[in-house]
């Protein structure tokens, strides 16, 4: 009798185990036990040095930089290459990170340059999702930032949005006004953190900060290096951004076998 019920009862958990995962794939909101690491966006940044081997297959958004836009004083710009040469990254968003060392007295020529850019990104069959510009000087000139955003959204608003890097020092109360300035045309800020731990004061500057962020961890963070238990309070983090380290391999994700979870 007994050699009967076993086999019958084994049947019988496989068509739970089905019938569980068949209801989660039609019923996507219900499955609420996600780990908390797990419920937040990750999206990789590819710096100077990476290439598209080197970024793991998973399909988060990719942001890679381009290069730097450097101004002579008569003017003149310069544009300096330093990132990947356009590929194409088939099924994931990509964004497109370019540096500037000063902002240019006539956009034109630049803003020219950063279509191109975008175009031979698009040539290649890639979702272009965000342009972000990173300006960071020790005293930024935030009246002609603004300016230049200005232009700039106009150059772009038909295909793509504009972000910017902040420094999280721009998170002090008396930048408040330029931030102001800034978030007119641009739809996201991305804070580059120094350090993997946040200090309580820009902890707490996040709380209210108000505007939607990314944080940027450093080089080599892993998703298991962050506790996103008192990242989760943080409103409104859009996402954590994880910079890929060109010296190590970023670890593969064990696949699972069959139907069954692996416990």
């Amino acid at each position: 009798m007994n050699g009967k019920i076993l086999p019958f009862l084994s049947v019988l958990f496989l068509i739970a185990i089905v019938g569980v995962m068949s209801w989660r794939d039609m019923n996507p909101k219900a499955n609420s036990s996600k780990k908390p690491e797990e419920l937040s966006s990750f999206f990789y940044h590819a710096d100077v040095g990476i290439t598209p081997a080197m970024i793991p297959d998973d399909r988060n958004p990719i942001t890679t930089v381009l290069g730097t836009f450097k101004y002579a004083s008569d003017g003149k710009t310069e544009w300096i290459p330093q990132g990947m040469s356009p590929v194409t990254f088939a099924q994931r968003q990509v964004n497109l990170l370019l540096r500037f060392d000063g902002l240019p007295k006539n956009p034109d020529e630049t803003l020219e340059k950063m279509q191109s850019l975008v175009k031979d990104w698009e040539h290649q069959g890639n979702t272009l999702t965000s342009i972000f510009l990173d300006y960071r000087p020790k005293a930024p000139d935030f009246i002609s930032y603004a300016k230049f955003l200005d232009a700039a959204h106009d150059s772009f608003k038909l295909t793509n949005s504009l972000c910017i890097v902040a420094d999280v020092l721009w998170l002090d109360p008396s930048y408040k006004n330029q931030l102001e300035q800034l978030h007119k045309n641009v739809s996201v800020f991305l804070f580059d953190l120094p350090h993997p731990k946040i200090k309580p004061e820009v902890f707490s500057r996040l709380e209210t900060f108000g505007y939607a962020y990314f944080l940027q961890f450093p080089t080599g963070i892993l998703p298991v290096d962050i506790d996103m238990r008192d990242y989760k309070k943080l409103k409104p983090l859009s996402g954590i951004v994880l910079t890929l380290d060109p010296h190590k391999q970023w670890p593969r994700k064990e696949e699972g076998i069959g139907i069954f979870p692996k416990f």
